[in-house]
């Protein structure tokens, strides 16, 4: 007898919990009606079970309170840490103590990050040496131009007179110290001995003074911008309880970084050049200032020529001033005799007053010495 094999969906066939998948169940259907299945033989995918990990739920739950507690443990010491440290910073401010990026000189173990970034941009340093030729030049220039145009004649005109235009120039009327007063200078020039002598310092006090900082009265050949400044900063006598040091120092970093600032071509880290036309009005200004003097002593013939040739000192003065406005290090002339030395100083000396860097020395460095001859020499 022969039997037939189908593939047929059996859902009536299996009752309880353990039915299988109708889809999934196959069967041979005889020819006498009978059926036999097999659910077993077919099915493809294996029971699936759960592993266990071993691992209770009470030791897991022990593991999180755990790390939560070395968490806050953690974050308690950072807090503690922060704390105290910003305690200590207040504490050295509230004690006067400047932070370190706010200290003069840093000690070796470093400079401030944007210390060190700004000094690779200030303007180089003039070497002293051209300095200091400089400084010769002007006072063989101006004693050259005292020869050239100024006679010895006696001349009639009140000491008082000249000595109120010489305080114009910045000039004290009279003095404790050692330097000429304007009486006293004004003296010189009227008596015809010492009249060159006399011409001689006048011009080199009015001409260094003009390009020297710390000498505000009188007229400037410093950067206009500058020079306004400069005359805007209360006296040091205003503020008796002031601090000479502190401004000093200020004094120093407003100059080294105007001097970078009014620079057309910062990048060159040259000196500071000079303006032709700013300075050559400038150079008038003065030259102007100083003939309501001069013009008493001047030979006739050679006014014009006096004019122009006073001009081009003023200017070279000028620019020996924007040289030492462009320096890290401050500067200072010598315009008066000092020590047992007596007579008149024609030729200023310089000093120079700190580093290359711009930092103060223990003591002064002297480069020129001035030149001092007797009021009496008629040179």
């Amino acid at each position: 007898m022969s039997s037939a094999v189908y593939s047929i969906e059996v859902t009536t066939l299996f009752t309880g919990p353990n039915q299988p998948d109708p889809s999934q169940v196959y069967g041979v259907l005889h020819s006498d009606g009978s059926m036999v299945t097999w659910p077993e033989t077919l099915t493809t995918s294996p029971p699936v079970s759960s592993h266990s990990t071993g691992i209770s739920t009470g030791a897991t739950a022990g593991i999180a309170i755990g790390c939560a507690l070395v968490g806050l443990a953690i974050g308690l010491l950072v807090a503690f840490c922060l704390f105290r440290r910003k305690g200590k910073r207040n504490g050295l401010q509230g004690n006067g103590v400047l932070p370190r990026e706010f200290e003069e000189y840093p000690s070796d173990k470093g400079t401030p990050v944007h210390d060190i970034q700004l000094n690779q941009f200030l303007l180089e340093a003039t070497p002293d040496r051209d300095i200091a030729q400089e400084t010769q030049s002007i006072g063989a220039l101006i004693d050259q131009h005292v020869e050239s145009y100024y006679h010895t004649h006696p001349v009639t005109v009140d000491n008082r007179a000249l000595a109120s235009v010489l305080t114009q120039l910045g000039f004290p009327l009279t003095t404790n110290s050692t330097s000429l007063d304007a009486q006293s200078a004004a003296a010189l020039c009227l008596d015809p001995r010492s009249r060159r002598v006399g011409l001689r310092h006048v011009l080199m006090r009015v001409l260094f003074s003009s390009i020297d900082m710390h000498s505000p009265h009188g007229p400037s050949m410093l950067p206009a911008p500058a020079a306004s400044f400069l005359r805007a900063i209360p006296p040091a006598e205003s503020d008796r309880f002031g601090d000479p040091q502190a401004n000093t120092l200020a004094l120093r970093k407003w100059r080294n970084l105007s001097a970078f600032l009014l620079h057309p071509a910062r990048s060159q880290r040259t000196s500071l050049p000079l303006g032709d036309a700013a300075v050559a009005m400038q150079a008038q200004e003065l030259a102007s200032s100083l003939n309501l003097f001069l013009r008493f002593f001047v030979d006739q013939q050679l006014q014009q020529q006096q004019v122009g040739h006073l001009q081009a000192i003023i200017e070279e003065c000028a620019k020996l001033g924007y040289m030492l406005f462009s320096h890290p290090s401050d500067w200072e002339f010598i315009c008066e005799a000092g020590g047992p030395t007596r007579g008149v100083v024609v030729e200023a000396g310089l000093c120079k007053l700190g580093g290359r860097d711009g930092a103060p020395t223990p003591s002064p460095q002297r480069l020129l010495e001035p030149v001092v001859v007797s009021s009496q020499s008629s040179r």
